[in-house]
């Protein structure tokens, strides 16, 4: 994934990415290489041609929304189960269903939650992250859905990280095949398919007709046509050539083990998500700055994004990395973890 200086405006101004001709993004959540990819691009086109660049309202009086009906029909297929409904963004999806899945205003309700938590019982939805964002680790599911239906409670996955990637693509879930046993999946088409916009799977009508009362339903303009044309598209391509898939995890293993030989620490990755583990804040800093004058762009974490003593750079492996551009990146941050080891111990000695 090579580009030229004009990262952003904002890049080209800077004197640090002025100085390397060519950039290697490692920053980009696009793990499929599908953000310019020309079919996405088109459809996307052809749907704006035919109704704007915005749906024109919520779900019941927009435009364009048999796009929509289509692409929740299509994922529910991709990610085998019964009901999937679209939203914005993976953000709204959470923020709609959460409260759907917690009864409102509901006395008898309320009351045998106050009656099981006066006997240390508790109705439990347990939240996770497929992926960890942060850190690339797995989110032990299987454990997870264990515990949860011992205590009777319903398990959440937001799979932001992992759709399109674990699974054959289908994600965490479908990866440790637990799709009838988790209630509630959460995704996003700004990752792995390279646009933008939420969903949420569920297997219960009774879940479904709540939802579609949830304010991103009802009180938010809902997904414009030409990105839910353009996730179409991107379906297409990912169903249709599975060797993207196979391409990302090489250059996952490719981007890991190179880091790991130059002796850096990556962290409980298992993913695409490999990050350079520094603690120390302004180390962060300095080494995303100096990897950024020599052409290699990566995401830079510092508090408040991750914990104190837990700065880092997050790297992330893309199916549109070539194996040279991984192996000039891995070149590029093992030298600049070296000059700046060197510059902390002379400092550690004045």
């Amino acid at each position: 994934m090579t580009t030229e200086r004009q990262v952003s405006r904002k890049a080209a101004r800077s004197p640090i990415v002025a100085a390397a001709a060519v950039t290697v993004d490692l920053s980009s959540n696009d793990y499929l290489g599908l953000r310019n990819d020309p079919r996405v691009r088109a459809a996307a086109i052809r749907a704006i041609e035919r109704y704007g660049v915005g749906s024109g309202g919520a779900r019941d009086v927009a435009v364009g929304m048999g796009l929509v009906h289509e692409l929740e029909q299509r994922l529910a297929l991709y990610k085998g189960v019964p009901i999937v409904r679209v939203t914005q963004s993976g953000y709204a999806a959470n923020i709609g269903i959460i409260p759907v899945l917690v009864p409102h205003a509901d006395m008898a309700a309320l009351a045998e939650a106050v009656h099981f938590a006066a006997d240390g019982k508790h109705r439990v939805l347990i939240v996770t992250d497929g992926v960890f964002g942060m850190s690339g680790d797995i989110a032990p599911l299987p454990r997870i859905v264990e515990i949860a239906e011992a205590a009777g409670a319903e398990v959440m996955v937001d799979d932001a990280h992992g759709s399109g990637v674990l699974g054959h693509g289908r994600g965490t879930v479908a990866h440790f095949g637990l799709v009838e046993r988790i209630s509630v999946q959460v995704g996003t088409a700004s990752k792995a398919m390279g646009v933008l916009g939420g969903y949420v799977t569920m297997f219960s009508e009774e879940i479904a007709a709540r939802f579609a009362d949830s304010r991103p339903m009802t009180h938010s303009t809902a997904l414009p046509p030409h990105l839910a044309s353009a996730c179409l598209a991107a379906l297409d391509v990912i169903e249709a050539e599975p060797e993207r898939n196979d391409l990302l995890w090489a250059n996952r293993h490719r981007l890991a083990d190179g880091l790991a030989s130059a002796g850096i620490d990556i962290g409980p990755s298992q993913t695409p998500i490999v990050p350079v583990i520094l603690r120390d804040p302004a180390l962060a800093l300095e080494l995303g700055r100096r990897i950024r004058a020599r052409g290699v762009i990566a995401g830079i974490l510092v508090p408040p994004k991750v914990a104190p003593h837990e700065a880092r750079l997050r790297l992330i492996a893309s199916a549109a990395h070539s194996p040279a551009e991984i192996d000039f990146a891995v070149s590029v941050i093992a030298d600049a973890s070296r000059s700046i080891d060197g510059t902390a111990d002379r400092s550690a000695r004045v």
